[in-house]
């Protein structure tokens, strides 16, 4: 894959109002999953409660809206794998973490 041409990302929101680095509803940006667990941690980045980008791990249970979105030029170069070329591509992504988490809540 051709990072120039990649332009899709996966936004999600954060859904818990005690995460320690972002608010509730604050949109983040999936940059990487860690697949050896099933996917259950995802690294993200987003605004912080300060104001800065930060990046952090966190479960996929504290993510809400997982979908496919155009990603701002600006943030693509920080993504590593977290990009896709298209629309679809990414969607599919997506719903493969959507997937994850709810099956997590059932769990947990």
């Amino acid at each position: 894959m051709d990072l120039d041409e990649a332009e899709w990302g996966i936004a999600a929101n954060v859904a818990r109002d005690d995460h320690h680095f972002f608010r509730r509803g604050a949109r983040v940006w999936i940059v990487n999953r860690n697949t050896g667990n099933a996917s259950d941690r995802v690294e993200v980045r987003g605004l912080s409660h300060g104001g800065r980008f930060v990046t952090a791990w966190i479960d996929v249970r504290h993510l809400d809206g997982c979908r496919a979105k155009w990603m701002p030029v600006h943030l693509r170069p920080s993504m590593m794998g977290g990009l896709s070329q298209t629309r679809e591509e990414a969607e599919k992504r997506a719903s493969v973490v959507g997937m994850h988490r709810e099956k997590e809540g059932e769990d947990g």
